[in-house]
């Protein structure tokens, strides 16, 4: 269940990263259903989905907002839960500046992705 208090602290900083295509109840009701992560930090937050490809399993960090080099500090955390889950890769949807402030990752389309071992 989520924590509705953390939800209304950070929503901003996640709201800051939506497209046209999904509103913050609609990533609300993701969150809710299991079909995405909520990980609130002290100033930002990032939301996560799993996504099984043909060929394995991926950790997409979906959603993220708030203050860059917290948000930077998340990715070991990230790369360690998808491993204990049996993901293969993690990948980043977002806007192109992620590209110049992530190293590791490729710029495949408009995903970036970094195998984990």
């Amino acid at each position: 269940m989520i924590d509705m208090v953390e939800w209304d602290r950070c929503s901003a900083w996640l709201k800051s990263a939506l497209d046209e295509f999904w509103s913050l109840d609609a990533v609300l009701q993701e969150i809710e259903s299991g079909m995405a992560v909520f990980w609130p930090m002290e100033k930002s937050a990032v939301v996560t989905q799993v996504h099984q490809y043909p060929n394995g399993m991926v950790l997409r960090i979906w959603l993220a907002g708030g203050d860059l080099v917290e948000l930077k500090k998340f990715l070991p955390a990230a790369d360690n839960y998808a491993k204990s889950i049996g993901c293969t890769a993690i990948e980043i949807e977002g806007r192109c500046g992620w590209e110049k402030v992530l190293t590791g990752y490729r710029k495949e389309r408009v995903i970036l992705v970094k195998e984990i071992y």
